[in-house]
């Protein structure tokens, strides 16, 4: 994959999350992307953020964001989450938002969190 341009973007509270959409929007503008997939990447960007702020989250979190050129057109979002424990079912749940937001999603359990990879693709699916 092509990465065309890039930031990173610390989450620890809610209103990080709306700062983070904010960087992200800006940056997509040069792209001419539809409202459609402005939006959608904006529900990818808050359910993660959603996820990094469960409780068993150890904060803060700093969120790797690419626009993807090649293959496809596309934003990624990843991120080391690191956990102490907590509620199974609520990490569950954030998870399957991040999923039904996002056209891929990479969890890779660690030691002690989860290594998180989203992608969304400005038509829906990976060329």
């Amino acid at each position: 994959m092509t990465v065309m341009d890039g930031a990173f973007l610390p989450i620890e509270g809610t209103f990080d999350i709306a700062l983070a959409r904010r960087a992200v929007r800006v940056r997509m503008a040069a792209h001419r992307w539809t409202p459609t997939t402005h939006a959608r990447v904006s529900a990818a960007l808050t359910a993660l953020g959603e996820l990094i702020l469960l409780p068993c989250v150890i904060k803060a979190v700093v969120v790797k964001f690419d626009i993807l050129d090649v293959p496809a057109a596309g934003i990624e979002l990843s991120c080391t989450i690191f956990q102490n424990g907590g509620n199974d079912e609520q990490m569950s749940q954030a998870q399957d938002r991040l999923k039904r937001a996002t056209d891929e999603l990479n969890i890779t359990p660690t030691s002690n969190g989860l290594q998180i990879a989203a992608r969304v693709w400005v038509n829906g699916v990976r060329a």
